[in-house]
């Protein structure tokens, strides 16, 4: 990080702190709500293919509608 931006950043977590009187914590691990996001991303990709290949079948193909 440019030290710029590692004082823009301590800065912050300093006001939230006396604003909020927060405590912060530095976690370890994977996030729960990265993979449960990731996952929905996958469906929803998953999905627009599905739905792209129903509506543009490929050449030879019979379809029922």
């Amino acid at each position: 990080m440019i030290d710029r931006e590692r004082r823009t950043v301590k800065r912050r977590i300093c006001a939230a702190w006396l604003t909020h009187h927060v405590s912060i914590l530095t976690m370890n691990g994977d996030s729960y709500r990265l993979k449960q996001s990731a996952g929905r991303r996958r469906a929803a990709a998953r999905t627009e293919q599905n739905q792209a290949k129903a509506a543009a079948p490929e050449a030879g193909e019979i379809t029922q509608s």
